[in-house]
């Protein structure tokens, strides 16, 4: 508890702060193994307390980098995906593993309407297909520089390993009706950062240049 509080207080008490799918899942399944996780960030931060600069490689969600911040002066925390390369015009999903695919189909969202793709359909597979999936009006509309988007996709099974053909049904899209059409789409005026994507991380990701 006392690391946790220490953890909560590293963000600054009017601040909140969202557990990424990884630890949202530990927290439902082993709550435990999140106190073991800070201890490890709480020991490290001793470790290389006064130092100038941190680099952590491999962070994940990085749950417990703000330890280390506070006890360095400068800390970088990146991540790294292998890409993976389809056999037979299929890949096999490996159970807890998480992947990061992009549908075969352009996605279209008309004004009128936004959109929710359901995380699990149980005629696919047992597996999510995405943690956020949800799609504001004008995604992919062609007068808001959207033409051709992809809806990218945040795939994990969990039980067993799973064979994932190419061109398979994976998710369904549910429309909702908008009580009125926005004054400003989803799109370029905005600078969207998901308008006209192909594959590509979240804007949170640099991408090597």
């Amino acid at each position: 508890m006392k690391i946790w509080s220490k953890f909560i207080k590293s963000y600054g008490s009017d601040k909140r702060f969202n557990l990424g799918p990884s630890y949202s899942k530990i927290l439902i399944d082993d709550p435990k193994l999140l106190s073991f996780v800070l201890s490890r960030y709480k020991f490290v931060s001793k470790i290389l307390e006064g130092k100038k600069k941190v680099l952590e490689v491999g962070c994940g969600e990085s749950f417990g980098s703000p330890l280390v911040k506070k006890a360095v002066n400068e800390l970088y925390c990146c991540d790294y995906w292998e890409p993976v390369f389809a056999s037979n015009k299929r890949i096999i999903l490996d159970p807890g593993a998480f992947y990061i695919l992009v549908s075969r189909e352009a996605v279209h969202i008309p004004p009128e309407c936004a959109a929710e793709m359901a995380p699990y359909l149980a005629m696919v597979g047992e597996f999510r297909v995405h943690y956020a999936g949800f799609f504001d009006p004008g995604f992919g509309n062609a007068d808001a520089g959207g033409k051709g988007s992809r809806g990218v996709l945040e795939v994990r099974c969990h039980e067993a390993p799973f064979a994932l053909e190419h061109g398979q049904s994976v998710g369904r899209l549910v429309y909702e009706k908008m009580s009125e059409i926005p004054d400003v789409l989803y799109g370029s005026d905005l600078k969207s950062n998901y308008q006209g994507q192909g594959l590509k991380l979240s804007k949170h990701f640099k991408k090597n240049k």
